[in-house]
């Protein structure tokens, strides 16, 4: 829900005011994607502050990227998602549809890796079909994810496609 709070009702919302509904949508998964890859220092790193902290902080992000292969079917796979949660609130004017989907996605996404062993030797292997979870666990990657979240997406068009989009908000009122 927290997701689902910032990134769709904060950033989106914030994008929205200025920019068409499609560019908002984009950005504001641009950012959801992105931001899953922050990964903090750990505390036992952290030292008194200098005038060069920031640029460790920012050398020690990049060193916790995956390799690129699966760093980029992983961008992906969170940039579909952004758009598609993205539009399930612009289309619906509520954050309740994302946050279904959402909370649907991870409850099967976690019940498939306790019932699943999922073994690999290289990461890479089976790219472009499946790849190893990323982001600490929680989002798996290649064409099997991609397509769940395009049939996802596809379902929620059909269910939605004769349920009126509501406006931004009414320029009547001024």
């Amino acid at each position: 829900m927290l997701e689902e709070f910032l990134f769709r009702g904060v950033i989106l919302g914030f994008l929205r005011q200025s920019l068409s509904r499609w560019i908002a949508i984009v950005c504001s998964a641009l950012i959801f994607a992105g931001v899953h890859f922050l990964n903090l220092p750990s505390s036992a790193a952290i030292t008194v502050p200098t005038w060069s902290s920031g640029l460790s902080s920012l050398v020690s992000l990049r060193e916790g990227l995956p390799p690129w292969p699966i760093f980029l079917w992983t961008f992906a796979t969170l940039l579909l998602a952004g758009i598609i949660l993205g539009w399930m609130t612009t289309r619906t004017g509520s954050l309740w549809a994302p946050i279904g989907l959402h909370g649907s996605w991870v409850f099967i996404q976690q019940l498939f890796n306790s019932i699943a062993t999922y073994r690999h030797l290289p990461p890479e292997l089976f790219l472009p079909y499946v790849g190893p979870a990323q982001c600490h666990g929680a989002v798996p990657i290649g064409l099997e994810a991609l397509i769940a979240l395009l049939l996802a997406g596809a379902l929620a068009a059909i269910f939605m496609r004769h349920r009126p989009c509501p406006r931004l908000y009414n320029r009547t009122s001024w």
